[in-house]
């Protein structure tokens, strides 16, 4: 049985601390013996400010359980859990709520604080201070040539020491911008809206609409297809064109298979451990769908179009209505939603006819895993109907004529109304 401390303990507490001079009821100095008789050790900043803060802001909630739970939390970590903690519920979500709005670094936040053209103005400076603090130009300005190459190196160099060693110890960094971050901040239904709208913001930075709508329409379009080839990165062509055929191959192999492997993170069942076995499968599903949908629009060529824009214009009216290729209703999708493979995107479709329009690169069967691939697509294709006709890249270069009365006449032969 813990033993009852005695109350002039108590009033030497309060006297010896920040408490006498705010003063204290009845309610709370029941709560501060409960506190001071649990045997644990209580420091002098937790005195002078945990337990000061439970008092001036009068917290309703267990004070010895808060403090417990605060001391297994960073007590100066801005979560939403902490500021409850420290200050009760519904204040600790009012003056956490402030705390972000005064963190905001965002165009918005400048403009509310300081007015329109102040705002934007002290946001752009914010933005090109932030832009050159770790680039070489920065600190070759702030150092000079020599000592700035110098110290640029070195700095470059302790990034990757402290990323292979935090990789070796499997420390995970994190840099709030993860789910789990957004709900430890703003916690859970508000972390998890923050969340949603981060993704469907970030999503719109990378596409088209978002170029076009910052540069217009021609400008846009110009700066889009840049964009692409500054971010084409990992394809086949860019391993053969830096480390030539043999050597881009091989590597492009390690790759593909590295890739694999870390693909195996999204799945069904890491969906349903993340989010439940319904919100799961829902996400996981939208994934899936925006995978697919990001891959055709992105991953066809204009050779390709210029073809199939051929095919169409020869097609008798009837047919013409059920095309679908990237420029003209876009690729038909077929979903799977299984383990290994999620869905086929497929280049020209018209009612049971599939045209493939293949190049050496994309499609180079010295790779068996390419092979495999194509092979399982052509009889999940078939196996739900559809005849298909695979036009080679090469031989349309060298006979565009032919190829597209090949194409034509397989259209004709194998069309099913």
């Amino acid at each position: 049985m813990k033993k009852v401390l005695k109350y002039e303990t108590v009033e030497k507490f309060i006297k010896n601390t920040k408490i006498e001079k705010i003063g204290i009821n009845n309610e709370q100095k029941i709560k501060l013996i409960e506190l001071l008789n649990a045997n644990i050790f209580i420091t002098n900043s937790e005195r002078s400010s945990i337990i000061y803060n439970f008092i001036f802001y009068d917290v309703k909630e267990n004070w010895v359980e808060n403090l417990l739970k605060l001391r297994k939390l960073k007590l100066r970590a801005p979560s939403l859990e902490v500021y409850q903690l420290k200050f009760g519920i519904e204040l600790g979500n009012k003056k956490h709520k402030e705390y972000c709005e005064n963190l905001c670094r965002s165009k918005k936040s400048f403009i509310k604080k300081y007015g329109e053209e102040e705002g934007i103005k002290k946001y752009n400076n914010f933005c090109n201070v932030r832009k050159g603090n770790s680039t070489i130009e920065s600190f070759i300005k702030k150092h000079g040539e020599e000592e700035g190459n110098k110290r640029w190196e070195y700095y470059q160099n302790k990034r990757k020491e402290k990323y292979k060693e935090r990789k070796e110890k499997g420390i995970k960094f994190n840099n709030g911008r993860d789910l789990e971050g957004f709900i430890r901040i703003h916690g859970e239904k508000e972390g998890f809206k923050k969340w949603n709208e981060r993704n469907s913001n970030h999503s719109k930075r990378f596409s088209v609409d978002y170029y076009i709508e910052k540069y217009g329409k021609e400008e846009g379009l110009n700066k889009w297809e840049e964009y692409k080839k500054s971010m084409d990165k990992t394809s086949l062509k860019q391993f053969i064109k830096k480390y030539g055929q043999e050597e881009g191959l091989n590597r492009y192999k390690e790759f593909s298979k590295k890739q694999k492997e870390g693909n195996k993170a999204n799945t069904l069942e890491n969906f349903i451990i993340n989010y439940g076995p319904f919100l799961g499968k829902e996400k996981y599903e939208n994934f899936i769908k925006k995978c697919a949908e990001y891959s055709s629009k992105n991953r066809f060529s204009k050779i390709s179009q210029r073809l199939f824009w051929e095919i169409y214009e020869l097609l008798k009216e009837d047919k013409k209505d059920l095309v679908k290729f990237a420029e003209l209703n876009g690729e038909e999708i077929f979903y799977l939603f299984e383990k290994q493979r999620k869905f086929y995107v497929v280049d020209f479709k018209c009612n049971n006819i599939i045209i493939e329009y293949n190049s050496e690169y994309t499609h180079n069967y010295n790779i068996p895993e390419i092979l495999e691939y194509d092979l399982k697509r052509i009889e999940y294709l078939e196996s739900k109907g559809y005849k298909i006709l695979t036009v080679w890249d090469k031989n349309y270069k060298k006979n565009k004529i032919e190829v597209i009365q090949e194409c034509l006449k397989f259209i004709n032969d194998e069309y099913k109304s």
